[in-house]
Parts: structure tokens; sequence; C-alpha cells
């Protein structure tokens, strides 16, 4: 605000930044199929747009600012617009809030499989771990490299006690091998 020809862009350039990349992430998404990346990116496309507009409208009314045709409307008109407006907001945000405590649910697995690896063979190096969650299973695939393989009914075990949901448990073992040599 401090450069007054600059004020007419910056609510342009706000709009833009908060709205062109989770539409843009949408159509990329959509394009390759990855439908539930493009639904989450939609989410947070719609959430921006309602608070933009709610927090435009909270601000425009706060500041004195009526349009005319606004005026001759009753208030009970005005507000009933507002309500909508954050209705909607909160309509959208709920699944959005449901999305989040998802990926919020997913990393803490992830972070209690990798302990549990950790504990299961301190020994072995953990190459590779992938997780993911099917309502309400757990379903792990580990590599690891180790020269005594433990049994990977222990990792399902553990995995279990942690987090508390039933876990499928694929085990990959690599044989750590060591060579070394040396010629004169």
């Amino acid at each position: 605000l401090t450069h007054r020809e600059a004020n007419a862009v910056i609510p342009g350039v706000a709009i833009a930044v908060a709205l062109v990349p989770p539409l843009a992430a949408v159509g990329v998404l959509l394009s390759i199929g990855a439908t539930d990346e493009a639904r989450g990116a939609f989410l947070l496309y719609a959430t921006n747009l309602g608070a933009i507009i709610l927090a435009a409208t909270a601000m425009l009314l706060v500041s004195g600012f009526v349009p005319g045709d606004v005026r001759s409307r009753s208030r009970r008109s005005v507000r009933a617009g507002f309500a909508f407006t954050a209705v909607m907001l909160v309509v959208i945000a709920v699944p959005l809030a449901a999305q989040t405590f998802g990926v919020i649910e997913e990393r803490n697995f992830q972070r209690a499989v990798n302990d549990a690896v950790q504990e299961w063979d301190p020994t072995a190096s953990s190459i590779e771990v992938t997780t993911s969650l099917d309502d309400d299973r757990g379903n792990v695939i580990v590599v690891v490299s180790t020269l005594e393989p433990e049994p990977a009914e222990g990792l399902a075990v553990l995995i279990r006690e942690r987090t508390g949901r039933p876990v499928d448990v694929e085990v990959e073992y690599l044989l750590k091998t060591d060579d070394t040599a040396s010629a004169d």
C-alpha cells in the first residue's frame, strides 16, 4: 500500500496466488488420472475462493463501503448473503478437514512403522519403507539389508501394538555383505 500505483494490482495478485495454483493442480492431476489428489486440490481451491469472498465482504462492510444497490436492499438480505457465503465455506471446509485428518493419520502411521522397524531389528539397515492405510487396516512393505533376518511376524506384532490397528506386513531381505581387497 505504500505505492499508490500498485494498489490496484495487489488484490489481483493475491487472488491469483491463492486460486491459480490449486486450480492448475486440479487440471494436471485429472489429466494423469489422480482423481483423489485432484479432489483435494479442488477442495483447496474452493476453500480459498470462499475465504477470499468472505474476507473481502467482511472488510468492505467493516470499512463502511456499501454499493448503491445494496443500500436499497434491507440489512436482512445483506446478512442473508453473508450468512450463505459463511455456510458454503463451512460446507467446503468439512471435507477439507476430513482429508487433512486422513493425511495426519497416514503420517502418524508411517512414523509408528518407522519406529517399529528400528526396534524390530536394530542391526538391519532399512532401505525402503512403504505404508498405506485402507479403512481400518494398515499395509506395510519393508526392504531391509541384514545379515540375520528377523521374522516378519515380530514386526507385524510391533506395528499392531504401536498403531492399534490390524496390519499386513511384507518384508524383503537383502543380504548384507562386505567385501574388501587390496593388491600390491
